[in-house]
């Protein structure tokens, strides 16, 4: 199967790269304090000469300032899902040779394919793509033909005026990235604001060699076994075990796209730094990729507590005091809050309202719940609120 897919701003995600260049560049000033790639287009527009301003800013993050753009979540692991899969995938942009404006001359293809370098695109232990499946046109109409030409059974785009071109081939299944409100899009169109919402169109539910592939890159170790961890929440965990005896805890984190909060780095980021201060009780962070979203981690056997005892309320405790004394420690700078962190009682009592709505919801098609909730739950709660 042939996967097309657009590079600008479906494979390749600028973010804050914009406002950094055009900073840099001096079109705006310190004090700006716009956000985006549209807030700042609009803004540049609206200043005279502007519409040439924001083609330079273009030129200039597209060309020069290309090496710092990042990748959209999600994305390098729906093409390790391909390789997996042996799928062709043809990256088609339509991108002219230099960017408008551009004094210095600096080829976008040529920053383009070297980003991909970077990024390992065209390494066979990596994603494994061929350089001669990297497209340029220097029009839309050219870009429609390349993929008629290619007869893809894909095509996956951020713009919606690609499909609407006379010439699409009918054949090729559309996929527009992003979101289309606004947009009047024929009926044929898929839209899916995530890759992980493509892959699984595609591709059906992530599978357990997919993310043994992804793994592969993570280590160099050679992979033996991998065994999912049940019972998980948010994140997916496995226990793999590498042919030379060693075991670590896999931890594959939910989509960027659906969760903005950076769950792999934080959480990274913490263990290193309680087993740099001695709080060896928790698993080693050992190696991370924020792209494929997987963190390993050191294996540490236990047994789920399913009654806890006096013993085991002590033992938290003794943890938490540990966790406070290194909080006065350590400078604001070397920690971050969790995302659901609470400050004060206000705070904690704030998060257990919220949770209580969403059981009560739940609670009108269980009568157990709701007699626990009204009868047990809030008379305690509201005891320990006014204590």
């Amino acid at each position: 199967m042939r996967i097309g897919i657009d590079f600008d701003n479906t494979i390749v995600k600028y973010d804050n790269l914009f406002k950094e260049v055009a900073l840099k560049e001096g079109f705006i000033k310190e004090n700006w304090n716009g956000n985006g790639k549209t807030g700042l287009r609009n803004h540049l527009r609206s200043q005279p000469n502007g519409e040439k301003t924001w083609m330079k800013v273009q030129g200039l993050v597209y060309g020069k300032y290309m090496h710092g753009a990042g990748m959209m979540p999600g994305v390098a692991s729906f093409l390790f899902s391909c390789k997996e899969r042996n799928h062709r995938v043809c990256i088609i942009s339509h991108k002219t040779e230099y960017g408008h404006y551009d004094t210095e001359k600096i080829s976008l293809r040529r920053e383009a394919l070297k980003w991909m370098e970077n990024k390992h695109f065209f390494d066979p232990e990596h994603f494994n793509i061929h350089k001669e499946d990297i497209y340029f046109a220097g029009t839309r109409e050219e870009k429609v033909r390349k993929i008629a030409q290619l007869d893809c059974h894909f095509f996956i785009d951020d713009l919606p005026e690609v499909f609407e071109e006379a010439n699409f081939p009918s054949d090729t299944k559309k996929i527009l990235f992003g979101d289309s409100s606004g947009e009047k899009l024929s009926r044929d169109t898929a839209v899916l604001d995530s890759w992980k919402g493509i892959s699984d169109i595609i591709f059906g539910q992530t599978t357990d060699d997919d993310i043994i592939s992804g793994s592969r890159w993570v280590t160099d170790q050679l992979i033996e076994n991998l065994q999912r961890i049940p019972g998980r929440g948010n994140s997916k965990v496995y226990k793999l075990t590498t042919t030379g005896g060693n075991s670590y805890a896999l931890k594959y984190y939910p989509d960027q796209t659906s969760d903005k909060r950076p769950r792999l780095k934080t959480e990274f980021n913490i263990l290193k730094l309680l087993h740099q201060n001695h709080i060896t009780n928790v698993p080693k962070a050992v190696e991370k990729d924020e792209e494929l979203n997987l963190g390993f981690y050191e294996w540490m056997k236990g047994e789920p507590i399913t009654a806890p005892t006096p013993d085991d309320l002590k033992k938290a405790i003794d943890f938490i005091k540990k966790l406070h004394l290194l909080s006065r420690e350590i400078g604001e700078s070397d920690i971050q809050f969790a995302s659901e962190a609470c400050l004060s009682a206000h705070d904690l009592s704030h998060q257990i309202e919220g949770r209580l709505q969403r059981l009560q919801k739940v609670s009108l098609d269980s009568q157990d719940l709701s007699t626990f909730l009204n009868d047990a739950f809030i008379p305690l709660l509201q005891q320990v609120r006014d204590e």
